[in-house]
């Protein structure tokens, strides 16, 4: 298999990385040296190309488009006839912009088109995702996830000011950015039916997107779900609880802790702790789950084009119905 990446930054010279660990080894990618890095380590062993008919000529097939945000759907619809599957880093886009001709090219080109939140693949949301499946809880009612972290601190080798995700034309801003968190509320609590937030305004980091995001969601079976998100708090934090019918559940990401409490109990219990855990676990398997979809062809997903759109709406709705 043959992997043509388009933005090589951090993430992209993660799934690099990954990539080589789990044996493969044909890499190009599509260099425009426009972001921090200008060069990439040579022992990620890639060719660079700044001709795209290089990238043709290469014959690639899968594409993994981890550059700014507003860039991704006009790189896919570029690269779709060419390839055999397309990995495009959470947001799918940062607006609906020709949406429908990529879908279009995905039907016509028969594309796996996979859209990666590495959050899913954290054994926290592995596991709360079976106890609400299971049922031992009953239904859930409410789900609050916070999401906190100082933008500077984010990538401390660049200028925060200068990196995509403080640029409003890149698609950046925490609400998109960070988007893991409404996607982990539509895959616990089901669709969303309404939306309303509030994104106070701030000036201490200087920066045209919105730092501070504060999401309601009503969805379909009557739950809500309450979302913080900002880049202000210089603690880092991304914690959450969900409450049941007989229940609730308690995580916290950054100290590798799910806790649970049913009727029955006389205290919470710790049911997941590995303060050793190795994040970069969650982006392999997402990458082996994508492979997987790649050989099996298999077109239809949960982290499908659809599902994808499907958060992108929730971001749309929270800048429509902002107060």
């Amino acid at each position: 298999m043959k992997f043509a990446f388009f933005g090589c930054g951090s993430i992209g010279q993660r799934h690099i990385r990954n990539l080589l660990d789990l044996g493969y080894s044909d890499f190009c990618a599509f260099r425009t040296k426009k972001g921090h890095y200008k060069s990439i380590p040579s022992d990620l062993k890639i060719i660079e190309f700044d001709d795209w008919n290089d990238i043709i000529d290469y014959n690639p097939d899968v594409a993994f488009i981890t550059n700014p945000t507003s860039e991704h759907i006009k790189t896919a619809i570029k690269i779709a006839p060419h390839v055999k599957a397309i990995f495009i880093e959470k947001p799918i886009s940062n607006n609906f912009n020709d949406l429908e001709t990529l879908e279009q090219l995905i039907i016509d080109y028969n594309i796996v088109l996979f859209v990666g939140y590495n959050l899913l693949f954290h054994p926290i949301s592995e596991e709360i995702r079976h106890i609400i499946n299971n049922g031992s809880l009953g239904q859930p009612i409410v789900f609050q996830g916070n999401m906190g972290q100082w933008l500077p601190d984010w990538h401390p080798y660049e200028d925060y000011k200068n990196a995509y995700y403080s640029q409003k034309e890149l698609g950046g801003g925490i609400t998109l950015t960070m988007i893991h968190e409404l996607n982990l509320a539509r895959k616990f609590l089901g669709g969303v039916k309404r939306v309303s937030a509030f994104l106070p305004i701030s000036t201490n980091l200087e920066v045209d997107v919105d730092i501070n995001s504060n999401i309601m969601l009503y969805h379909n079976n009557g739950a809500v779900s309450q979302i913080h998100l900002d880049c202000i708090q210089k603690v880092m934090n991304r914690s959450g609880n969900i409450y049941f019918e007989r229940g609730w559940i308690s995580y916290d990401f950054i100290s590798s802790e799910l806790k649970i409490k049913n009727e029955n109990d006389v205290k919470e219990k710790m049911i997941w702790n590995d303060l050793n855990f190795d994040p970069n676990e969650m982006y392999k398997k997402e990458l082996l789950t994508f492979i997987d979809l790649v050989d099996n062809k298999d077109f239809k997903h949960e982290y499908d084009f659809y599902n994808a759109k499907l958060d992108l709406g929730i971001v749309e709705d929270v800048f429509k119905y902002q107060t």
